[in-house]
Protein backbone atom coordinates (compact mmCIF):
# COMPACT_ATOMS: atom_id res chain seq x y z
CA UNK A 1 0.00 0.00 0.00
CA UNK A 2 1.59 3.28 -1.12
CA UNK A 3 -1.19 5.76 -0.35
CA UNK A 4 -1.05 7.08 3.26
CA UNK A 5 -4.85 7.14 3.57
CA UNK A 6 -5.32 3.51 2.50
CA UNK A 7 -4.95 0.83 5.12
CA UNK A 8 -4.70 -2.84 4.34
CA UNK A 9 -7.26 -4.99 6.15
CA UNK A 10 -6.44 -8.66 6.57
CA UNK A 11 -9.36 -10.93 7.43
CA UNK A 12 -9.04 -14.29 9.05
CA UNK A 13 -10.43 -17.39 7.36
CA UNK A 14 -13.26 -17.41 9.91
CA UNK A 15 -14.16 -13.79 9.11
CA UNK A 16 -14.10 -14.48 5.38
CA UNK A 17 -16.30 -17.53 5.86
CA UNK A 18 -18.75 -15.57 8.05
CA UNK A 19 -18.90 -12.78 5.46
CA UNK A 20 -19.66 -15.23 2.66
CA UNK A 21 -22.37 -16.91 4.73
CA UNK A 22 -23.97 -13.54 5.55
CA UNK A 23 -23.98 -12.53 1.88
CA UNK A 24 -25.40 -15.90 0.90
CA UNK A 25 -28.27 -15.46 3.36
CA UNK A 26 -28.86 -11.93 2.05
CA UNK A 27 -29.04 -13.23 -1.52
CA UNK A 28 -31.67 -15.76 -0.45
CA UNK A 29 -33.76 -12.94 1.03
CA UNK A 30 -33.31 -10.71 -2.01
CA UNK A 31 -34.14 -13.57 -4.35
CA UNK A 32 -37.39 -14.51 -2.66
CA UNK A 33 -40.06 -14.42 -5.42
CA UNK A 34 -42.78 -13.12 -3.10
CA UNK A 35 -40.57 -10.25 -1.98
CA UNK A 36 -39.65 -9.42 -5.56
CA UNK A 37 -43.31 -9.51 -6.60
CA UNK A 38 -44.24 -7.06 -3.81
CA UNK A 39 -41.41 -4.79 -4.91
CA UNK A 40 -42.69 -4.79 -8.47
CA UNK A 41 -46.25 -4.00 -7.34
CA UNK A 42 -44.99 -1.07 -5.24
CA UNK A 43 -42.81 0.26 -8.06
CA UNK A 44 -45.61 0.11 -10.64
CA UNK A 45 -48.09 1.80 -8.31
CA UNK A 46 -45.63 4.50 -7.29
CA UNK A 47 -44.52 5.39 -10.80
CA UNK A 48 -48.08 5.49 -12.10
CA UNK A 49 -49.00 7.85 -9.27
CA UNK A 50 -46.01 10.07 -10.07
CA UNK A 51 -47.02 10.33 -13.72
CA UNK A 52 -50.62 11.09 -12.79
CA UNK A 53 -49.68 13.75 -10.21
CA UNK A 54 -47.21 15.56 -12.49
CA UNK A 55 -48.31 14.78 -16.07
CA UNK A 56 -46.36 17.71 -17.54
CA UNK A 57 -43.01 16.57 -16.13
CA UNK A 58 -40.91 14.01 -17.98
CA UNK A 59 -39.91 11.43 -15.40
CA UNK A 60 -37.25 8.75 -15.60
CA UNK A 61 -36.65 6.16 -12.91
CA UNK A 62 -33.94 3.68 -11.98
CA UNK A 63 -34.17 0.37 -10.11
CA UNK A 64 -30.83 -0.62 -8.55
CA UNK A 65 -30.44 -4.37 -8.06
CA UNK A 66 -27.76 -6.64 -6.60
CA UNK A 67 -27.07 -8.87 -9.63
CA UNK A 68 -28.09 -9.57 -13.22
CA UNK A 69 -30.40 -12.47 -12.39
CA UNK A 70 -32.29 -10.30 -9.89
CA UNK A 71 -32.59 -7.57 -12.54
CA UNK A 72 -33.89 -10.07 -15.10
CA UNK A 73 -36.40 -11.51 -12.62
CA UNK A 74 -37.78 -8.04 -11.86
CA UNK A 75 -38.16 -7.30 -15.57
CA UNK A 76 -40.11 -10.52 -16.15
CA UNK A 77 -42.40 -9.75 -13.19
CA UNK A 78 -43.02 -6.24 -14.51
CA UNK A 79 -43.83 -7.82 -17.87
CA UNK A 80 -46.39 -10.07 -16.16
CA UNK A 81 -48.05 -7.26 -14.20
CA UNK A 82 -47.70 -4.40 -16.71
CA UNK A 83 -47.18 -6.05 -20.12
CA UNK A 84 -47.67 -2.84 -22.13
CA UNK A 85 -44.56 -1.39 -20.44
CA UNK A 86 -42.45 -4.07 -22.12
CA UNK A 87 -43.76 -3.55 -25.65
CA UNK A 88 -41.64 -1.35 -27.96
CA UNK A 89 -43.10 2.06 -28.76
CA UNK A 90 -41.58 5.28 -30.03
CA UNK A 91 -43.09 7.62 -27.47
CA UNK A 92 -45.62 7.75 -24.67
CA UNK A 93 -47.33 10.73 -26.26
CA UNK A 94 -46.45 11.92 -29.79
CA UNK A 95 -48.13 15.29 -29.23
CA UNK A 96 -45.54 18.03 -29.52
CA UNK A 97 -43.04 15.86 -31.42
CA UNK A 98 -42.45 16.84 -35.02
CA UNK A 99 -43.04 14.23 -37.71
CA UNK A 100 -39.32 14.17 -38.54
CA UNK A 101 -38.28 13.71 -34.90
CA UNK A 102 -40.93 11.06 -34.34
CA UNK A 103 -39.67 9.18 -37.38
CA UNK A 104 -36.14 9.17 -35.97
CA UNK A 105 -37.17 7.82 -32.57
CA UNK A 106 -36.46 4.14 -32.03
CA UNK A 107 -39.19 1.82 -30.87
CA UNK A 108 -38.24 0.78 -27.36
CA UNK A 109 -39.98 -0.63 -24.27
CA UNK A 110 -40.94 1.59 -21.33
CA UNK A 111 -38.77 -0.64 -19.07
CA UNK A 112 -35.33 -2.03 -19.94
CA UNK A 113 -32.53 -3.89 -18.19
CA UNK A 114 -29.11 -2.27 -18.54
CA UNK A 115 -26.44 -4.89 -17.83
CA UNK A 116 -23.78 -6.87 -19.62
CA UNK A 117 -24.62 -10.30 -20.97
CA UNK A 118 -22.65 -13.51 -20.66
CA UNK A 119 -22.47 -16.41 -23.11
CA UNK A 120 -23.40 -18.72 -20.22
CA UNK A 121 -26.67 -16.86 -19.62
CA UNK A 122 -29.90 -18.59 -20.68
CA UNK A 123 -30.90 -17.49 -24.17
CA UNK A 124 -33.94 -15.37 -23.09
CA UNK A 125 -31.79 -13.45 -20.61
CA UNK A 126 -28.90 -13.04 -23.07
CA UNK A 127 -31.31 -11.79 -25.72
CA UNK A 128 -32.84 -9.22 -23.36
CA UNK A 129 -29.48 -7.87 -22.17
CA UNK A 130 -28.16 -7.64 -25.70
CA UNK A 131 -24.86 -6.33 -27.04
CA UNK A 132 -22.68 -3.31 -26.35
CA UNK A 133 -24.38 -1.53 -29.25
CA UNK A 134 -27.77 -2.28 -27.68
CA UNK A 135 -26.65 -0.77 -24.35
CA UNK A 136 -25.36 2.30 -26.16
CA UNK A 137 -28.74 2.71 -27.84
CA UNK A 138 -30.45 2.33 -24.46
CA UNK A 139 -28.28 5.11 -22.99
CA UNK A 140 -29.15 7.47 -25.84
CA UNK A 141 -32.86 6.72 -25.55
CA UNK A 142 -32.89 7.12 -21.77
CA UNK A 143 -31.42 10.60 -22.04
CA UNK A 144 -34.00 11.60 -24.67
CA UNK A 145 -37.11 13.04 -23.00
CA UNK A 146 -39.18 12.16 -26.06
CA UNK A 147 -38.33 8.45 -25.87
CA UNK A 148 -40.69 5.81 -24.53
CA UNK A 149 -37.85 4.47 -22.31
CA UNK A 150 -38.64 5.59 -18.74
CA UNK A 151 -37.52 2.92 -16.22
CA UNK A 152 -34.01 1.44 -16.22
CA UNK A 153 -33.16 -1.67 -14.18
CA UNK A 154 -29.42 -1.58 -13.43
CA UNK A 155 -26.79 -3.47 -11.46
CA UNK A 156 -23.42 -1.70 -11.78
CA UNK A 157 -23.84 0.35 -14.96
CA UNK A 158 -24.96 4.02 -14.94
CA UNK A 159 -24.08 4.25 -11.22
CA UNK A 160 -22.07 7.48 -11.43
CA UNK A 161 -21.26 10.00 -14.12
CA UNK A 162 -24.41 9.26 -16.12
CA UNK A 163 -26.14 12.48 -17.09
CA UNK A 164 -29.94 12.28 -17.20
CA UNK A 165 -31.68 15.45 -15.93
CA UNK A 166 -35.11 13.78 -16.07
CA UNK A 167 -34.14 11.11 -13.52
CA UNK A 168 -36.58 11.70 -10.65
CA UNK A 169 -36.54 8.59 -8.49
CA UNK A 170 -34.33 5.67 -7.50
CA UNK A 171 -35.54 2.41 -6.03
CA UNK A 172 -32.65 0.77 -4.23
CA UNK A 173 -32.27 -2.95 -3.54
CA UNK A 174 -28.54 -3.62 -3.44
CA UNK A 175 -27.05 -4.31 0.02
CA UNK A 176 -23.55 -3.96 -1.41
CA UNK A 177 -24.30 -0.31 -2.24
CA UNK A 178 -26.13 1.21 0.75
CA UNK A 179 -28.30 4.31 0.27
CA UNK A 180 -25.62 6.46 1.93
CA UNK A 181 -23.17 5.67 -0.88
CA UNK A 182 -25.83 6.53 -3.45
CA UNK A 183 -26.42 9.91 -1.84
CA UNK A 184 -22.76 10.69 -2.41
CA UNK A 185 -22.89 9.37 -5.97
CA UNK A 186 -25.94 11.51 -6.80
CA UNK A 187 -24.16 14.68 -5.69
CA UNK A 188 -21.31 13.81 -8.06
CA UNK A 189 -23.46 13.10 -11.11
CA UNK A 190 -23.22 15.74 -13.84
CA UNK A 191 -27.00 16.18 -14.00
CA UNK A 192 -27.26 16.84 -10.21
CA UNK A 193 -30.45 14.69 -10.23
CA UNK A 194 -32.70 17.63 -9.27
CA UNK A 195 -35.70 15.65 -7.99
CA UNK A 196 -34.21 12.22 -7.32
CA UNK A 197 -34.76 10.65 -3.95
CA UNK A 198 -34.92 7.24 -2.31
CA UNK A 199 -38.28 5.72 -1.62
CA UNK A 200 -36.76 2.95 0.48
CA UNK A 201 -34.00 0.40 0.60
CA UNK A 202 -36.30 -2.28 -0.78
Amino acid sequence: MNHPDIQEVVLSEEEIKASKEAMSKMQVILGDPDRQRRMVQDIIQDFKKRMENTPDRVQKAMIVTSDRQFAYNLYKMIEEQQPEWCKPRKAINPIGITADDFGRLQEIPFVNVVATSDERDPLPMRTLLGTREHRKALAEAYKDDRSNFRIAIVVDMWITGFDCPSLTVLWHSNPRRPPESWSTSLRCMPCRVPWAKFLSAL
